[in-house]
Formats: C-alpha cells, structure tokens, sequence
C-alpha cells in the first residue's frame, strides 16, 4: 500500500512538471513539440480550440484505441493520466504568471527538457504511461513486436515538421527538434538510468513462486544456485535482464509474492541476444497467444 502511495503521488507530480514545462516554457517561447501537445498546438492555430481540450479529446481517443486493442489491463494503468495531462494543462493556463515567463529561447527550451523529460520520466518510473500519441507506439510494439522507441520518433517528428508549417522561423522548430531528444533521454535517466534495459537479481526464499510468475509475465531468467554468508543455507537466485518498461511489473510481481525479497537492479550498457538484437517480438508473440488461450 505504501509503494502504491508513492508511485502514485510520483506520477501525479510528473504530471504536474510536464505541464508546468510545457505551458510555463515551451508554449511560451512558442518551441514547436512532438505528441499529443504539439498535435494540439496545430488544431489551436487553426481552429482555435484551447490545447488542453485537444489534448483530451486526442488522449481519450487513443484510451479507448488502446482499450480495444490492448485490453482493460492497459487502460486501468493508463486512464489516469491520460486524463490528469491535460487537466494540469488547463490549471497551469489559468495562472497568469505562468503565461510571463520569458527569457531566452534556448534557456526556455533547455527548462522545458528538463521539466517535460523530468516529469515523463517520474511517470514511467511509477509504472504509469503517459499514454498520448505514445500509445500507438505501445500498440505496434505489443501486437507486432516493433521496438518502442521508432514510432515515438518517428511520430514526434512528423507532429513537428507539420509545425513547421506554421512556425514564425525556422529557429523554433530547430529548438523543438533539439528539446525532443533532450527530454526523451532526461526521461530515461530519470526513470532507469537511461539505458535501454537493466540486470535484475532476485534472492528471496519463495524462488520457486517467483520464478512461476516470471514465466506467466513471458520474462527470460536465469536460476543460479547460491549459498546465503551466515548461516549457509542454499538458496535459488533468479538473474534476468529487462526492459525498463517490463522493470515496474517485475518489481510488482516479485513484490507481491514476497515483500521482503532482496531486488538488486543494475543498468546495462548494452545488452546482444535473444528478445534485444534479435527475435524482438517473439515474447510478444508468446504473450499474445498466451492471452487467446
């Protein structure tokens, strides 16, 4: 309960920073964006429509996309704050003084970075999603084993070349481009350290329960016999390497069986094999059958 606590406040301040970076910096120094937000800044040019709406209607567009496709599991982890965005985006429009920040573009942007990527990367550090365009990123990567993060640049960067199209000058756009990497990599240094997966070690007396929860998830793992210093008694270790998104649900499920269980993780530098350089979507696959059966 108290872990849910946390995780739940830690999202709910991400939200918070992402929008306050978004409204306070990014909007301000009018720097074109990527996602949902930057969609929205395109349907206010010409509609309009404030960006917290469009950011609604887009989120609970994709929601329900993602409810039909993914399932009730996916939408309960993702309602909140697909939800809760754009809300924080309303509040922060409200505050006159907000609207009047001003300094340098470059320093508004390296802010909004810090701010978006900080906040994002708080989000996913909860075991949230921050749901938005990076939905259908998840829907490719879950259904046809495509890796997460093309799609989510590839449509970050057709959202901002379509910006470009109402852009002032061309530095704006320029700026975008350079804040949109900056704050992905800020939200993977924030959420895991940054890197693309993490080494996992797990010590807990209930090792044969753990690793039949593994198995449910689809997660490669290693067994390792072990020995524990003091008194001697052997003991299974379960060693595996994940993605930082499969990270929190590990972590939950390890968690759940035995609270008091030892988790070491650790960042990979770089990780070569099966599920990582090659047969990338054959989990996926295991899982999607899993789930018909």
């Amino acid at each position: 309960m108290k872990q849910r606590i946390i995780s739940t406040l830690a999202a709910v301040f991400g939200l918070a920073v992402a929008a306050f970076g978004v409204v306070g910096f990014v909007l301000n120094a009018d720097i074109t964006m990527g996602s949902a937000t930057g969609a929205a800044r395109i349907v206010q040019y010409y509609f309009g429509l404030p960006i917290s709406t469009t950011v609604g209607i887009v989120n609970v567009t994709l929601l329900l996309a993602g409810l039909l496709v993914l399932g009730r599991g996916f939408f309960a982890s993702t309602v909140f704050c697909s939800l809760a965005y754009p809300v924080f985006i309303r509040i922060f429009e409200n505050i006159p003084a907000v609207g009047k920040i001003s300094c340098d573009p470059v320093v508004m942007m390296m802010c909004g970075a810090l701010c978006i990527g900080g906040g994002m990367g708080l989000v996913i550090w909860s075991g949230a999603s921050t749901g938005g365009t990076d939905i259908i990123a998840i829907i490719l990567n879950r259904k046809l084993g495509i890796p997460l993060s093309p799609p989510m640049y590839l449509i970050d960067g057709v959202v901002i070349l379509l910006q470009a199209l109402i852009a002032e000058n061309i530095e704006t756009v320029l700026l975008g481009i350079v804040m949109t990497i900056a704050y992905s990599v800020i939200a993977g240094i924030v959420a895991v350290g940054g890197n693309p997966a993490v080494n996992v070690m797990i010590i807990s007396e209930n090792y044969e329960e753990i690793r039949e929860s593994l198995k449910e998830l689809v997660v490669g793992f290693t067994m390792i016999d072990g020995e524990t210093g003091y008194t001697r008694d052997f003991r299974k270790l379960v060693f595996c390497v994940v993605s930082k998104r499969d990270l929190v649900m590990i972590r939950e499920a390890v968690q759940r069986i035995d609270p008091a269980a030892f988790i070491s993780i650790s960042n990979a530098s770089e990780v070569r094999g099966r599920g990582f350089s090659f047969d990338i979507g054959l989990r996926k696959e295991i899982r999607r059958r899993g789930s018909n059966v």
